[in-house]
């Protein structure tokens, strides 16, 4: 008997992707990315790639932070961050991804659009570091750089 993954439409791993498309919405360093469950790999310039995934943080099948991996195709890690939800949004604020016998759901306090937002923003700084240069544009009546 073929086992029915979906609730209220949505198929269970599809939660996490919607979510994390949501979430890297609008970041212009990942040039490229692919979704395979609770996580997205992406590819940040020809070397370096990011892997953002959901993670729990001490509760089984409770996810509440995010880890973000910088890997470069040959060397391996350069870098990892694991940051809760709570310590991104305002007042603490604590959003979890919750997973049961009727699948992943968003628990009691689901993330509002301002919440994408800081999450969205702060990916943002964070990948910036590690983003290919942008080329600077001389001024060339004033001789400063733009």
């Amino acid at each position: 008997m073929k086992q029915d993954h979906t609730r209220k439409g949505v198929n269970y791993m599809n939660l996490y992707e919607a979510e994390l498309q949501k979430m890297v919405r609008g970041i212009p360093f990942i040039q490229r990315y692919t979704l395979a469950g609770r996580t997205l790999l992406g590819s940040l310039d020809k070397e370096l790639r990011v892997k953002i995934s959901f993670v729990t943080t001490g509760i089984a099948e409770h996810y509440d932070a995010l880890k973000i991996r910088i890997i470069n195709r040959t060397d391996g890690e350069v870098d990892a961050h694991l940051v809760k939800f709570k310590d991104i949004l305002l007042h603490g604020k604590n959003i979890v991804i919750d997973e049961d016998s009727d699948g992943p759901s968003w628990g009691l306090k689901k993330p509002l659009q301002s919440d994408y937002i800081k999450i969205t923003q702060f990916l943002h700084n964070y990948l910036s570091y590690f983003a290919p240069e942008q080329e600077e544009t001389q001024d060339i009546d004033r001789g400063q750089t733009m």
